[in-house]
């Protein structure tokens, strides 16, 4: 239904980046939705493998949240602007992302039943959506976007959030599905890059100050959920840990309320 609606509003805009990467998104979310129904179908099988149920699952959260999300919010940050900067065609800036994302499921299942085949292929999806994703960054970092200060944090976060693609990448031993890391790399996309970024895209000239509150509350969550991935050093981390990470749970709360509270701001 949303893919209809869209498509039927979709018919009068003008050509651009953005309209080209919400096209891409749908797409994404179309894919992604074969998972979720091939779970559905699953269950009503003779089939009793559990780890079919896990893959489909991951293969939807996977195309969702890369593709669908990923290229939705790129599209939101590129609005209204030009793709001048960057040294690619526009194939590059949405292909890598949307392929890529439908290779990566496997990193959610547990490494010790995947198959050398499985590896090569999540690797290489994760290889795609780094270089999209990269050559976004290297035009955005030369748009207007980000002339701001708030722009340029957000364009941090997508930073960081390719060191986290390009860091599975590397023969460290860290493996994504890890409990802690896949938590604060979620966190990093859904509750920092994507949330931060549609509060500009809702309040691109207003409420600053609220902004810039969200932006602390976020990165306290980011930090204190750093601590809690086993990778942050054991030294710097506070003693009850799971009490401050409740409170910084709460803090964005705060932000949001009041950029909420007054609906007259908003950019439909």
């Amino acid at each position: 239904w949303f893919a209809i609606l869209y498509f039927r509003q979709r018919g009068g805009a003008e050509k651009s980046l953005s309209v080209l990467l919400f096209d891409a998104a749908l797409i994404s979310l179309l894919v992604s939705s074969l998972g979720a129904w091939g779970v559905s179908v699953y269950q009503f099988s003779s089939l009793e493998s559990p780890l079919i149920a896990k893959a489909l699952t991951s293969f939807f959260l996977s195309v969702f949240t890369e593709g669908w999300l990923m290229l939705g919010l790129l599209g939101i940050l590129w609005s209204g602007m030009k793709k001048s900067g960057i040294p690619a065609n526009e194939g590059w800036l949405w292909i890598p992302v949307l392929f890529g994302s439908m290779l990566i499921f496997p990193f959610s299942l547990d490494q010790s039943i995947l198959t050398t085949p499985m590896l090569y292929s999540a690797k290489a999806g994760l290889l795609l959506i780094t270089v999209g994703l990269a050559i976004h960054l290297y035009g955005l970092m030369r748009s207007p976007f980000a002339s701001s200060g708030i722009g340029r944090v957000i364009l941090l976060l997508l930073g960081l959030k390719i060191l986290f693609l390009a860091g599975a990448l590397l023969p460290t031993g860290i493996w994504p599905a890890e409990h802690g890391l896949r938590i604060l790399y979620l966190h990093l996309v859904l509750l920092g890059f994507g949330s931060a970024g549609l509060i500009v895209a809702f309040y691109p000239d207003t409420k600053k100050a609220a902004k810039w509150s969200y932006i602390a509350a976020m990165m306290a969550v980011l930090i204190t959920l750093g601590m809690f991935s086993g990778y942050w050093p054991r030294i710097l981390i506070p003693e009850q840990l799971v009490y401050w990470l409740a409170v910084a749970a709460l803090l964005p709360v705060l932000p949001v309320a009041w950029l909420l509270a007054d609906f007259k701001t908003w950019h439909f």
